[in-house]
């Protein structure tokens, strides 16, 4: 099954979606047959799922793409991984609001600032306030959208001088391991 799944995952970063379609199919279909620990079999089958709700999202077949999103967030939530989790619940947001069903979309958006806010992942964090921003900016809401929009603004600055920096600092790392290597003092 990893080997299909790898197979899959390659098929996917290519955008070659059919051909991944079929191996996360393949790795579905042979774990569900396989008799041994089924919670390795779930946790194997869940990143599979939660890779063919994005292709399903790229393809606007929201429907099924939320169906495979919630069996993953399911998954996630009973085990508690908490970094998957929040990655599911921002596709899901989407695909929810895509789909424009605005209560399932604000719903899992306020789980997903909830989540974020508890774990400090700043990420995330930002993609709740810009999904609530634009929920609450279809539905009239200026106020509570304006509000969610200056936290989101915040939130990418920060996040964006964090990454300047680091980039930064990889690039002297690189310059200073050059002139090493030249003999350069």
């Amino acid at each position: 099954g990893h080997i299909y799944s790898l197979m899959g995952e390659t098929f996917f970063l290519t955008k070659q979606y059919d051909s991944a379609i079929f191996y996360y199919q393949f790795v579905d279909r042979r774990e569900s047959l396989s008799d041994t620990d089924s919670s390795k079999n779930e946790r194997q089958t869940s990143w599979e799922n939660s890779r063919m709700a994005e292709i399903y999202i790229v393809r606007q077949k929201l429907d099924s793409a939320i169906l495979y999103l919630n069996g993953a967030l399911t998954y996630f939530e009973r085990i508690t991984d908490r970094n998957q989790l929040m990655w599911t619940l921002v596709r899901l947001c989407r695909a929810y609001e895509a789909n424009r069903n605005y209560p399932a979309a604000f719903q899992n958006a306020r789980k997903l600032l909830r989540i974020a806010a508890e774990t400090g992942a700043r990420q995330h964090l930002r993609e709740a306030h810009f999904m609530l921003y634009k929920l609450f900016d279809a539905e009239q809401k200026n106020d509570s959208a304006y509000e969610h929009l200056q936290q989101y603004t915040y939130l990418k600055e920060i996040i964006d001088a964090d990454q300047t920096e680091q980039k930064l600092a990889f690039f002297k790392s690189e310059i200073e391991t050059e002139k090493a290597k030249a003999g350069i003092v």
